[in-house]
């Protein structure tokens, strides 16, 4: 997958290389609610500083594409188990699990990307910053798949923060987006008319 922030081009020359408060923190959703509050409207702000808000955001979102992904793969297991109807449940789903968890990469935005062999090659700072926002995933330990009553418990709260994280998760991709285009806007205003044409 494609970094965030790589199909629009920076300028040389504008001073040290900063870090994102978020590259190796938990991200709650106060944080991007936050975030998002601060980067709102970045083509009528002068002076914006939209380099940094581009990055947090590209952090944020890897998070948030990451904690979906958990999530859709414990909603996909926990619906499985309600749905089962055969004594030998259990063996079927850890025979099916890879098929179950593999119908959900594309339609959270995090897949893996390994070739046949492979070790995995996932970002421990993504696991990190992803902490709070998968903290309903730690209802899955000890869960008995086979009590009904609890797995839907778990089910309705982990759909439900599935839900929110799907939410943030789109509207940090549209603030992304409008980033782009003002920096893209920027680049291109400074290259000067006689760059613009190419000569």
């Amino acid at each position: 997958m494609p970094s965030p922030q790589a199909d629009v081009p920076d300028e040389a020359g504008r001073g040290a290389a900063r870090e994102s408060p978020y590259r190796a923190t938990p991200v709650g959703l106060g944080d991007i609610d936050r975030l998002l509050e601060e980067s709102s409207s970045p083509a009528a702000r002068r002076d914006a500083p939209v380099r940094a808000w581009r990055d947090d955001l590209a952090l944020v979102l890897e998070a948030l594409r990451y904690a979906r992904a958990v999530l859709a793969g414990d909603v996909a297991i926990l619906r499985h188990a309600l749905a089962a109807s055969t004594p030998r449940w259990h063996t079927d789903l850890v025979r099916e699990l890879p098929s179950i968890l593999g119908a959900r990469s594309e339609e959270t935005g995090w897949s893996d990307q390994r070739g046949p062999g492979e070790e995995p090659d996932l970002d421990l700072d993504v696991v990190i910053r992803a902490d709070d926002l998968v903290s309903a995933h730690g209802e899955m330990a000890g869960l008995d798949l086979s009590d009904a009553a609890a797995v839907t418990r778990v089910l309705d709260l982990i759909e439900d923060t599935l839900v929110a994280v799907a939410a943030y998760q789109a509207a940090v991709e549209l603030r992304l987006r409008e980033i782009r285009a003002v920096i893209l806007r920027q680049y291109v205003e400074n290259l000067g008319p006689s760059r613009r044409r190419g000569a």
